[in-house]
């Protein structure tokens, strides 16, 4: 938050106020160091602090998001936790044209403590389809975090709000 401070009638911001005083005022000006030097604290409108909060928010779940596509960890009905992420499904789409529609051979797949397991044609399209399925449900949880991002009235509404995408996989 950028405060401003009025001093002698005049707007000005922290570092105007630092220079009017010529660097004696104590490193945080609370409450009681504006009243002691005569110094009126004039806090943002808070249109302007709801910007603020809503961009960092934003921002924050921007590389949440990012980084939950990048380190998501599944589990499968096959026994074995998977990764999840953009590389997981490039490398599971490619063993599956790898095995081209051969159902009865088998390859290791690392799994995501990368514990090697057997899998087959039909085990890698399940494991294809969890991949894109939390995918979608990140995406949708991205996209409600947003709305509440947006639809939010009051900073205490706002910094209520979690960013996260951990339960999407569950």
């Amino acid at each position: 938050m950028f405060t401003k401070y009025r001093y002698n009638g005049e707007l000005l911001s922290e570092y105007g106020l630092r220079r009017a005083f010529t660097g004696i005022l104590p490193l945080e000006i609370t409450e009681d160091v504006a009243q002691a030097w005569g110094i009126e604290i004039v806090p943002e409108p808070l249109n302007v602090q709801l910007k603020r909060e809503r961009n960092s928010l934003n921002e924050h779940l921007k590389t949440s998001f990012l980084s939950y596509r990048e380190n998501a960890v599944i589990k499968t009905p096959l026994g074995f936790p998977v990764d999840a992420g953009d590389r997981a499904l490039q490398d599971v789409s490619g063993l599956i044209v790898l095995l081209d529609g051969d159902e009865t051979q088998t390859l290791l797949f690392m799994d995501a403590e990368n514990v090697p397991h057997p899998v087959t044609l039909s085990d890698l399209h399940v494991i294809q389809k969890l991949i894109v399925q939390n995918g979608a449900r990140a995406y949708k949880r991205k996209w409600e975090i947003r709305e509440a991002i947006e639809n939010a009235k009051t900073l205490d509404e706002l910094r209520a709000i979690e960013v996260a995408f951990e339960e999407v996989a569950k």
